[in-house]
C-alpha cells in the first residue's frame, strides 16, 4: 500500500487526536485513524483518557492501546466532566492541530484523516459533522435517540454553515491548539450537556470563525429511551444552570422559547398545561411512534421545573 506524502517537512509534526473515553471500547476506532494516519505519512499521536468509566471491563480493553506507538492512554481515578477532561486532553497534547472525537464515533470514510489533514493550516476551527445509520434500530427502545439524530443532528455542512456556531458539535472537530487556548472548555460546566453550546458561543465572542465541512463520523451507539431521556433532563437542567454565561441565548431555543413566556407571563399557565398531561407525553416517548415535537415540550417542561425550584 503506498503511503501519500503530502506535506513539506517543516508541516510534518502536527496533529493529535484527542478522544475521552466513558464506558466505550475504543479500540475500532483508535486502530482505524492509527491505519489512515500512518498511510498519509504525517507525524500524530492519539491521546486517550479514560473518565473513570464505572466498567473496569473497558478500562482493561482500552489499556493495551498504549501499546502502540503515538499511542497514549491514561485512566483517571475519579470522574471530572465533559469540560475538564477535554482541557486535560489539550494539556497531554504534543502537537499543534487538536481534533477532539467522541468515543461511540465510528469512522466511516477510508479518508477521513486525509480530508482534515489536507485543510491544515489554512483554517481555524473546522467542524466535521455527525451522521446516523439509515437502519431504524430493530430495537424500538432505542427509536427515540435515533429518530432525533436522523432529524436533528444528521446535517450537512451547507445546512450547518447557516447558523455557523449554532451548529457548533464537539463530537468531531478540528481546531488550533493556539485558537483552543484563547476559550478552551468552561470548567463550571461539569454536568451532561452544552457545553458545546457554551464553546461556540465562545468562538463567537472572540469572533473565532468556525467552517464547516462534510467529513462526517456514524454516532455508532444509540441510547435507550429511558438513557436518552435522563440524559435530556440532565442536559435541560445544566442549560439553566449556565444560562448566566451565554453571551447569545436566542441561539438556543428552548431558552428563547422560555423567555417569551417570561415576557408575557405564561410561564405557570404553559406548565400547569403540561404537567397534566406529562405521562401521556412521556407514553409517547418510550412508544413504537415518538413524536420530536413532544420530546420538546418535555424538554420545555423540565427546563421550567428546575426553574422553579
Amino acid at each position: 500500500m503506498h503511503k501519500f506524502f503530502i506535506f513539506s517537512l517543516n508541516t510534518l509534526n502536527l496533529i493529535s487526536i484527542l478522544i475521552p473515553i466513558y464506558n466505550v471500547d475504543v479500540t475500532v476506532l483508535v486502530k482505524e485513524l492509527y491505519d489512515q494516519l500512518e498511510l498519509i505519512a504525517v507525524n500524530f499521536e492519539i491521546v486517550l483518557i479514560d473518565d473513570a468509566s464505572p466498567n473496569p471491563t473497558y478500562d482493561a480493553i482500552n489499556q493495551k492501546l498504549d501499546e502502540l506507538d503515538h499511542v497514549c492512554y491514561e485512566a483517571l481515578p475519579q470522574n471530572i466532566g465533559r469540560s475538564r477532561i477535554r482541557n486535560l486532553l489539550v494539556k497531554r497534547a504534543q502537537h499543534d492541530h487538536l481534533l477532539f472525537l467522541d468515543c461511540d464515533a465510528a469512522i466511516i470514510d477510508k479518508n477521513f484523516m486525509l480530508k482534515y489533514v489536507q485543510l491544515i493550516p489554512n483554517y481555524t476551527i473546522l467542524c466535521g459533522g455527525r451522521v446516523y445509520s439509515d437502519q431504524k434500530p430493530e430495537d424500538k427502545s432505542y427509536l427515540l435517540h435515533w429518530l432525533y439524530g436522523t432529524t436533528v443532528e444528521s446535517v450537512n455542512a451547507k445546512q450547518r454553515s447557516v447558523s455557523t456556531y449554532k451548529s457548533f458539535m464537539t463530537n468531531n472537530f478540528l481546531i488550533k491548539k493556539s485558537i483552543f487556548d484563547q476559550i478552551q472548555f468552561n470548567e463550571s460546566v461539569s454536568t451532561y450537556g452544552h457545553e458545546d453550546t457554551l464553546f461556540g458561543m465562545e468562538a463567537k465572542q472572540h469572533n473565532i470563525p468556525i467552517s464547516h465541512i462534510d467529513n462526517p463520523v456514524l454516532h455508532a451507539q444509540l441510547d435507550s429511551t429511558l438513557d436518552y431521556l435522563a440524559k435530556t433532563i440532565d442536559a435541560t437542567h445544566n442549560l439553566a444552570r449556565i444560562e448566566p454565561l451565554m453571551t447569545t441565548k436566542s441561539d438556543v431555543r428552548l431558552l428563547k422559547i422560555y423567555h417569551l413566556l417570561q415576557k408575557t407571563h405564561l410561564t405557570s399557565l404553559t406548565f400547569f398545561l403540561i404537567s397534566t398531561f406529562i405521562h401521556i407525553i412521556k407514553r409517547n416517548l418510550l412508544s413504537n411512534t415518538p413524536s420530536l415535537r413532544l420530546l420538546n415540550t418535555y424538554k420545555l417542561y423540565h427546563f421550567i421545573k428546575f426553574k422553579n425550584n
